[in-house]
């Protein structure tokens, strides 16, 4: 299956970010990451680009 890229923008990150962190139980290392990369590109660029291949 081919998954998608998307962008995130400033405002889709908080709220991703806000969404991630109330997850309950283990959220692995992949949403670990996630919502590392999303606060830094909030504080660098705004934006954050992933890709879906």
């Amino acid at each position: 299956m081919i998954h998608g890229d998307t962008t995130f923008n400033r405002l889709q990150l908080m709220r991703l970010v806000d969404e991630l962190e109330s997850l309950d139980g283990d959220r692995g290392p992949v949403v670990e990451k996630v919502i590392k990369a999303a606060k830094a590109a909030v504080d660098q660029s705004n934006y954050l680009y992933i890709a879906g291949d």
